[in-house]
């Protein structure tokens, strides 16, 4: 007896398909029987890597993160006002700075112990001693079974590194003296390390703790940091040159910072966002 009718039939759809939301598709056919698909691609595929994303999101957008960002800063700068008066006060124990006394008398002389001048500045001298040696900073060593050829390929990668460190990176070494006086005071400080435009070289740069602000109650590994701001100090010239340099975008900051002008002696504060890396 022949079957009529099927006992379970397939539902039918009806497949709608929007023509506006298609990509353009472009398929050719070659020689051997294969075809190649062309899908064009969005306009935000097209944006290079390096490029400075803040030339390419939506102004509105644009404004909305930079008000998240300066809120997220505010908050970060309020969680550590203890520390920043802490780390202030400090300075005035190191007997470095002249002060002009008024008790018991007018021109009184006072005195500070160097007690602890003398720890930072002996943590100063034999931490550049160990950490900066004659011959450079760098050491290499061959990882797994060694040969020849790696030894001698290790040896001009360690002679090459401190030949950039010492010579080429003229801040390196004055810099990293400097860092060690600091950390021996506040117990921290950092080093930004990259590619300067202007100067055609890697570049590092000392950042103090002072400058460096991370949420205050959460991890100290910077890696696992949610954001890092750096406070970078210039002057309008240095400030011009990095928006022609394409660092910076072209934007009216006098209505901005005249308040902050005023009180830094014309120079203007910038932060810097580093990503957990530029």
């Amino acid at each position: 007896m022949p079957i009529v009718k099927a006992v379970n039939q397939a539902p039918q759809l009806d497949i709608i398909i929007d023509e506006e939301e298609m990509p353009d598709i472009e398929i050719v056919l070659e020689e051997d029987g294969s075809a190649v698909i062309n899908m064009a691609q969005d306009d935000a595929d097209e944006v290079d890597f390096y490029a400075n994303l803040a030339e390419v999101i939506d102004e509105d957008d644009l404004s909305q993160i930079g008000m998240d960002v300066g809120a997220m800063f505010e908050a970060d700068k309020s969680s550590r006002s203890d520390w920043e008066q802490m780390y202030s006060k400090g300075m005035d124990l190191l007997g470095l700075k002249i002060e002009e006394r008024t008790k018991p008398f007018r021109g009184a002389s006072g005195a500070t112990h160097p007690m602890l001048t003398e720890a930072i500045v002996q943590f100063q001298a034999q931490a550049f001693k160990e950490l900066m040696p004659a011959g450079g900073p760098v050491r290499t060593q061959v990882v797994g079974r060694e040969t020849v050829e790696k030894t001698q390929q290790a040896s001009r990668v360690q002679d090459f590194m401190n030949y950039q460190i010492t010579s080429v990176m003229e801040e390196y070494t004055p810099e990293f003296d400097q860092l060690l006086f600091y950390t021996g005071y506040g117990g921290s400080s950092f080093k930004k390390v990259y590619y300067d435009r202007q100067l055609g070289r890697m570049v590092s740069k000392l950042c103090l703790a002072d400058d460096v602000y991370i949420p205050y109650n959460g991890s100290s590994v910077m890696s696992q940091c949610p954001r890092i701001t750096h406070r970078i100090a210039m002057d309008s010239n240095e400030f011009r040159k990095r928006i022609v340099a394409g660092e910076y975008l072209d934007v009216d900051v006098e209505s901005q910072t005249i308040s902050a002008r005023h009180h830094a002696n014309s120079r203007c504060c910038g932060q810097s966002h580093w990503c957990t890396a530029h």
